[in-house]
Order: structure tokens, then sequence, then C-alpha cells
């Protein structure tokens, strides 16, 4: 069975950004948290299989994605239940700092 990356991406002004968030078990875990940006959607799924096979020096039918579309807060994604508590954590910390 194929390794399997997880992504979160989001719109930020004109790009999407597409963040490596999981990795299946058994995968290399390398790639996670790297960031790639397109310019459009269509192009998500092969520049984000790009990066991947980059970081990890493999073809790009090596390993399969999954890619989730989410929201943004503040130019950071949301994607999932753990996007949202991560927002709501920054959100609170920045609560009366101005920021």
């Amino acid at each position: 069975m194929k390794p399997i990356y997880r992504v979160a991406v989001w719109r930020d002004g004109d790009w999407w950004l597409g963040r490596v968030t999981a990795a299946s078990d058994g995968a290399d875990p390398t790639p996670l948290n790297s960031l790639t940006q397109v310019g459009a959607r269509a192009s998500v799924d092969s520049v984000v299989r790009d990066m991947i096979a980059t970081v990890l020096d493999t073809s790009e039918d090596a390993f399969d994605i999954e890619v989730e579309y989410g929201p943004s807060v503040g130019g950071v994604g949301i994607v999932g239940q753990e996007g949202c508590m991560q927002v709501s954590t920054k959100l609170n910390e920045n609560r009366g700092t101005g920021r």
C-alpha cells in the first residue's frame, strides 16, 4: 500500500497555499509541515505532488495525497477540528495585544 499524505489547502489573497498536515502509518514524515503556494486551484494537486516528491526524492506516483480545502482566518488556514482549535488558540493569545 502506498503512503498517504494529507494536505490542507486554503486561499490567501491571490494564492492557494497547501501544507502537508499528516502522513499515514509507516510513511516517511519528512514532508510534514512543508508548504507550497499555487496561483490556480486547478494546479494544487500537481504542485503539491511535486513538492512532496522533491522532499522525498522519489517519483510522484510513489505516494497518494488527500487534499482538504478549507477557509482561512487572518492568513491561517483552518481545515478540520485541529485547524479550528489552532486558530482559536492563536486568536486567544493575541486578544488584548492589538495584533
